[in-house]
């Protein structure tokens, strides 16, 4: 499918439109395949792990997947698996104390 027949493109992108584009939120997380530099293959990598629901801009470490958990600047193997313990006991006031991801 060329980009002129994908729905909600219009055959030739304005610049009003470009810029319109990047200061948008994402409908749906298949909109973030037309990130410009993203290939085909990075983005069938990244889908599994990518949200447009939360209405958040920030990583929610009470439902992120453990590989989106350890690409948080500042954790580690250990953190997340602190995060997926008190997961699993029911326990969210301690997954991060000292972070502010939500």
């Amino acid at each position: 499918m060329s980009r002129s027949t994908e729905p909600n493109f219009p055959p030739t992108p304005t610049p009003a439109w470009i810029t319109a584009r990047r200061t948008c939120p994402f409908h749906s997380v298949d909109e973030a395949r037309h990130i410009l530099g993203l290939s085909p293959q990075d983005f069938e990598r990244l889908k599994p792990y990518l949200t447009v629901f939360s209405g958040s801009p920030k990583i929610d470490p009470l439902f992120a997947p453990p590989p989106v958990l350890m690409a948080i600047p500042g954790s580690g193997k250990p953190a997340v698996q602190h995060i997926l313990g008190a997961r699993k006991a029911g326990g969210t006031a301690t997954i991060f104390p000292h972070w502010s991801l939500r």
